[in-house]
């Protein structure tokens, strides 16, 4: 990663972590609402997400919103 690229990558989160919880919640959920609008969204299988972390935004209120047919996964780390 080129010092550029790693000093915006710090920069960004540092912005992401200074929004108040109320817009960082908002953004959640205008995007679990974006997510589940999608004309391709399945009844039934999988789909992949992550667990947000150091100002990530949340997926928390999509996961509670899929449909019960739907199976939540998340990646699963080795050696961190």
């Amino acid at each position: 990663m080129t010092l550029d690229r790693a000093h915006l990558r710090k920069e960004l989160r540092a912005r992401r972590r200074a929004l108040p919880a109320s817009q960082r919640i908002a953004a959640a959920d205008a995007l679990a609402a974006r997510l589940l609008s999608l004309a391709f969204v399945p009844d039934t299988g999988y789909v992949a997400g992550y667990w947000a972390m150091d100002g990530e935004i949340a997926l928390h209120s999509w996961q509670l919103r899929l449909p019960r047919g739907l199976v939540y996964c998340l990646p699963v780390l080795h050696g961190r």
